[in-house]
């Protein structure tokens, strides 16, 4: 069971719509021995005599042992998140075209030979799997945290990047990751500059970081690390 943690952004450098997820995922994780170990603790209980609040129990348990990753899978994780989002995509676009209102653009799906040969297509294209970008390990435990609590949370334009502002325009500069992240000037009416950074407010009470495995809810709060003997 590894510790996971993911980032949804939707915006890019240009603060086009550019939906992207980012994971940091430990490179490794706990796993059972498959051997019970049977130790003796204290637990309290109630009792007449009021001097033996606590008494001695024996039990088995499976303590996990930590198992590091030496190697990462990155083709076959390419493939299997492709298999997953079109096989999600699919189920979304089911779940649409039975809804009583059925979105315009995607009745085009309601042949099932459209659809099959639309996703078809797509695996066709992208036959090694969609892109999935896999960064070195990142070692120094508190730039690690930096980093992401500096990089989860930001957003989509900092103060730094606009270069200029006339009432009417306003100019801004972005990596250009087409032109080998060259810095590019873009300018634009500011209605148009709102309109295009607040659609990337998310949803009331929409939650753009989860946690899973280790640093899942249950696991943070104890619903899961006394089975596997750990302190919580």
């Amino acid at each position: 069971m590894p510790a996971i943690t993911g980032v949804l952004h939707t915006f890019g450098s240009d603060l086009k719509r550019h939906v992207h997820i980012h994971f940091i995922v430990s490179a490794g994780g706990l796993k059972l021995s498959g051997k019970a170990e049977r130790f003796t603790r204290y637990i309290k209980r109630k009792a007449k005599n009021r001097r033996v609040k606590k008494r001695k129990v024996t039990v088995l348990v499976d303590k996990p042992g930590w198992v590091q990753w030496s190697f990462f899978p990155h083709k076959m994780l390419q493939k299997r998140y492709q298999s997953f989002l079109i096989e999600h995509l699919k189920e979304r676009v089911r779940k649409e075209l039975r809804s009583d209102v059925p979105d315009p653009e995607l009745m085009v799906f309601s042949e099932p030979s459209t659809m099959k040969g639309f996703f078809d297509d797509l695996k066709r294209e992208y036959k090694n799997g969609f892109f999935v970008h896999v960064s070195e390990e990142r070692k120094e435990l508190l730039m690690t945290i930096g980093y992401i609590g500096r990089y989860a949370r930001r957003p989509p334009l900092s103060e730094v990047r606009i270069k200029d502002y006339t009432g009417e325009w306003i100019t801004f500069e972005y990596k250009d990751y087409r032109n080998s992240g060259g810095k590019v000037s873009h300018t634009l009416k500011t209605i148009d500059f709102i309109r295009r950074l607040i659609r990337h407010i998310p949803p009331h009470c929409f939650n753009v970081i989860r946690h899973f495995g280790q640093s899942s809810k249950k696991a943070v709060q104890g619903n899961y690390r006394p089975r596997l003997g750990i302190a919580t």
